[in-house]
């Protein structure tokens, strides 16, 4: 068997032994979570704890549904007299006993489904303007008021709920609806949709665009002139840290100076060879060192001494242009700003444009 058919080999079985153990893995923990969730549910509802309970049992339903987590859901709901979610949660979970073979609970949940429909409120939701992007929204779910042109009776739990609805070019309508524990039919009218304002338009521009009025900026230059000062003061100290700079390497260049005699000394001008080599050595070894220093600290002293002539020279530019008294200035008018960087400086445009 060659090199390349045994690699294939070899990523195959990888791969199918990461099939059998990835997967059974992710399958368990969402098992393990639907069942944390819900002894959870079990653990509320011994305590009367509803609300909790209800949230416990949707979510193990979420990780793993079941017929009996969505009975368990229903009853919840049922204690507190939820009888439109009752209901619906014990239909669910009729439907989903069924297609696993179920019978006992499918036949349960039928039962109690039975038992409370004749309990639930209804609502129904008419628009005397139907519109083809209308949207009718109940406690911020979308819900389907009609079917091939009939109004649907939506089921709805007692108490306190808002309908809202919403088109295209159209103001939002709401309304709080408040639902009573019986088994009769509300009906909300909504009135015909008032048509949204028109965005205003500039003379002879595009109709669609909004027309934005210019933006006036006061300027007096106090912000101008007191950046020119700054920038000036910073090339000011980089001035004096490159003098500063240059100073050190002529102290570094007169050491060095003074190495390289104590190297000549040792020479002997007849043979021009050094009485001690090693002394020698080390004297021009650390004469070369010491021109190495003195040649980079003359090479930083010039970048500082250059920078300091670009910024002091930006900050004057700054300062002697900036305006005098207040000044109005439209969107559109450029400003003179600097831009600085760790390795240049200098000047550009800028504004609201």
């Amino acid at each position: 068997m060659g090199t390349r058919p045994l690699a294939r080999l070899v990523a195959g079985a990888a791969l199918a032994f990461s099939c059998l153990t990835v997967a059974p893995s992710t399958a368990w923990a969402d098992e393990s979570a639907a069942e944390t969730f819900f002894q959870e549910g079990l653990a509320a509802m011994k305590r009367n704890d509803f609300p909790v309970a209800c949230e416990a049992f949707a979510q193990s339903n979420k990780a793993d549904p079941s017929p009996g987590t969505q009975i368990n859901l229903a009853v919840c709901f049922e204690k507190q007299k939820k009888w439109a979610s009752a209901w619906t949660w014990y239909r669910s979970a009729g439907g989903l006993a069924q297609q696993r073979g179920q019978s006992e609970r499918e036949k349960l949940a039928q039962e109690a489904a039975t038992r409370i429909k004749p309990q639930i409120h209804y609502v129904v939701v008419s628009v005397k303007e139907p519109l083809t992007d209308l949207v009718v929204r109940r406690d911020g779910v979308e819900v389907t008021i009609a079917l091939a042109g009939k109004e649907v009776p939506l089921p709805i739990d007692p108490g306190e709920h808002k309908i809202e609805v919403s088109a295209r070019g159209k103001l939002p309508w709401s309304t709080i609806l408040q639902v009573a524990d019986n088994a009769s039919t509300d009906r909300v009218e909504v009135p015909k949709l008032a048509d949204a304002p028109v965005e205003q338009t500039p003379p002879g521009g595009d109709p669609v665009a909004s027309y934005q009025p210019p933006v006036i900026v006061t300027n007096d230059g106090s912000g101008q002139r007191t950046v020119g000062i700054v920038v000036a003061g910073g090339g000011v100290l980089a001035g004096l840290a490159g003098v500063g700079v240059f100073i050190l390497a002529k102290s570094v260049e007169s050491e060095r100076d003074k190495l390289r005699g104590q190297a000549d000394a040792l020479v002997d001008p007849t043979t021009k060879q050094p009485t001690d080599p090693g002394r020698y050595d080390s004297l021009t070894r650390a004469a070369n060192s010491k021109n190495s220093a003195a040649k980079n600290n003359q090479l930083i002293a010039a970048v500082l001494g250059g920078g300091a002539l670009v910024l002091v020279g930006v900050g004057a530019v700054l300062y002697l242009t900036a305006p005098s008294g207040a000044e109005k200035a439209k969107a559109g008018k450029p400003m003179l700003l600097p831009i600085l960087g760790p390795s240049f400086a200098g000047l550009g445009l800028g504004g609201a444009f």
